[in-house]
């Protein structure tokens, strides 16, 4: 139901907002807990991979997704890319913006499941 309504009610920009804006809550989050973690446990070791603290549901659905969404959103979302145009190593400009709608979608369906 969650999904017809994100597939068919909303544009591509709605969908890429709100995918920005779940990415960026989870990483807030995610540099949250590792902050917290770090503080409490100074002597103890622990994970530097801030993966590790993401939500669990954020986690399944990165896990879930194939390899090219996958790194779609990573890359678009999640990485500190100072290089905007990355994808031109992979694709062309129209073909990666074919796949990027694709790979919201599954994003989101995935994620509101």
């Amino acid at each position: 139901m969650i999904a017809d309504y994100v597939y068919y009610a909303t544009s591509n920009i709605e969908k890429y907002k709100g995918v920005k804006a779940i990415c960026r809550i989870e990483l807030s989050k995610a540099k949250a807990n590792w902050h917290t973690t770090h503080f409490q446990n100074l002597n103890k070791k622990h994970s530097t991979n801030i993966e590790d603290y993401y939500s669990e549901n954020f986690s399944k659905t990165l896990a879930c997704l194939t390899d090219l969404s996958k790194k779609i959103i990573i890359e678009e979302f999640l990485r500190k890319n100072k290089n905007q145009f990355w994808y031109e190593e992979y694709f062309s400009k129209s073909t990666y913006y074919k796949r990027r709608s694709e790979a919201i979608i599954e994003f989101l369906s995935l994620y509101t499941n």
